[in-house]
């Protein structure tokens, strides 16, 4: 059978694997940590690198009694920028600003728009739906910063 995946694909697949088979498999077994630390590892392969933004910078949110952390990256300085929210993958319970901070960045450049990479918190010990909580109130609240982002034009 024809392997479907374009051959870029195929020897990124490759090169992840490789490196996975260094690894025990990932499991959801608590204590998380080592799980955790393994994913991130793994999400890291293709995390570095990537376009230099104009401005970086790490702000805070106050959400749901809590200080939450987003990553801010302007491609451009000058007029206020878009804003795409990123809210990273790995199910609520893996993966953090750090493991999709170089796609998000090459989004941004793309797009010609800024990015803001929340690092919401993880289950278990976030019990669901306080993620996804956590990231619609991030959400409200970038909206009411004065960070120097155009947030009449947020997307997700």
């Amino acid at each position: 059978m024809a392997d479907r995946l374009h051959p870029d694909m195929r020897a990124a697949q490759d090169l992840r694997d490789a490196e996975a088979a260094k690894y025990p498999p990932v499991t959801l077994a608590e204590p998380l940590g080592p799980a955790r630390e393994i994913n991130e590892r793994l999400a890291m392969v293709f995390g570095h690198g990537g376009p230099v933004m104009a401005e970086t910078s790490e702000r805070w949110l106050f959400v749901r009694g809590r200080r939450m952390l987003c990553r801010v990256h302007k491609p451009t300085l000058g007029a206020d920028l878009p804003v795409l929210v990123w809210f990273h993958g790995g199910g609520w319970v893996f993966q953090s600003i750090d493991s999709h901070d170089r796609m998000v960045r090459e989004i941004a450049l793309a797009a010609g728009c800024a990015a803001v990479l929340v690092d919401y918190a993880l289950a278990p010990e976030a019990r669901f739906p306080q993620p996804l909580l956590e990231c619609a109130d991030a959400v409200r609240a970038l909206a009411a910063t004065d960070w120097g982002l155009d947030t009449s034009r947020i997307a997700l």
